[in-house]
């Protein structure tokens, strides 16, 4: 049991980091390539710039990134300021404890 939880918070922690990486990239992305000339129509950096912004506003106005981050910090802060404060509480009963008479 105790293993699927931690399997649980790694995979919650992978995707929101990943979903942190995806909305910077994008946005570092788009703004490092706003001002570029382009001379045709098929240009393949206009069409990243299409990708980028379309991933950044179906992520939302920015809300997405700073409430991950803060996700991410509190959890960090949590985890150093209370370690036990994450682990499954320990009874008698999930310890499976005969109290015979």
């Amino acid at each position: 049991m105790k293993n699927t939880l931690y399997v649980k918070k790694a995979a919650a922690g992978a995707i929101a980091a990943l979903m942190l990486a995806v909305v910077i990239v994008s946005a570092f992305f788009v703004a490092a390539e706003a001002g570029h000339h382009c001379d045709d129509d098929d240009c393949p950096i206009c069409s990243c710039i299409q990708i980028c912004e379309s991933v950044l506003h179906q992520m939302g106005d920015g809300s997405v990134g700073v409430s991950v981050v803060t996700a991410i910090a509190a959890f960090e802060l949590l985890t150093v300021a209370m370690p036990g404060w994450a682990e499954e509480s320990k009874t008698l009963v999930t310890a499976k404890v005969r109290m015979n008479d």
